[in-house]
């Protein structure tokens, strides 16, 4: 999108949302870096072992938390999450074959209105305060050239954080 588009908002967002109680609203740009497929586990696992950070992953008998790049050697995979600084991941098992897509988080950018949303805890972290916090873009479908305003759509969401409050 144009910073033309959007030049108005910028202030009035920075602004007022906090008086407008949208605290969880902020401007940046989401972009998809890499889309990877994969039909052999084996060089799944081979290129999850460069994916650090932290996260969740769902195989076929359970739901663990990933830290620091500690992928389930044993288990099927069928989805992860996994988010380390500006840079989150998603893997999804579809059709006999797996897909990780590589998503950046640019909070310079101006491309989309992005809100947060926390999410329930990591089944293993029941009752430990351990969050999933969650991005949610969202990008214009329409635009009023005059006013800068339209119809805006959920684009993407991400993994952006696991929080961890103390008791």
């Amino acid at each position: 999108m144009s910073q033309q588009v959007m030049h108005w908002s910028i202030p009035l967002l920075n602004k007022k949302r906090e008086d407008l109680g949208l605290n969880h609203v902020k401007l940046g740009t989401f972009s998809i870096k890499e889309l990877d497929k994969f039909s052999d586990i084996h060089k799944l696992r081979q290129k999850l072992e460069s994916v650090s950070g932290r996260g969740w992953c769902c195989t076929t008998d359970r739901v663990i938390s990933i830290k620091d790049g500690n992928w389930p050697q044993e288990s099927y995979i069928l989805s992860a999450e996994c988010v380390d600084g500006h840079t989150s991941y998603q893997l999804r098992f579809l059709q006999g074959k797996w897909s990780l897509i590589t998503i950046e988080y640019d909070p310079a950018g101006t491309e989309h209105l992005i809100w947060t949303h926390q999410l329930q805890e990591i089944p293993e972290h029941r009752g430990s305060s351990h969050h999933l916090i969650y991005e949610v873009a969202w990008k214009p479908i329409t635009s009023d050239s005059v006013a800068g305003a339209g119809v805006w759509s959920p684009w993407l969401s991400r993994l952006a954080s696991i929080t961890q409050n103390s008791q």
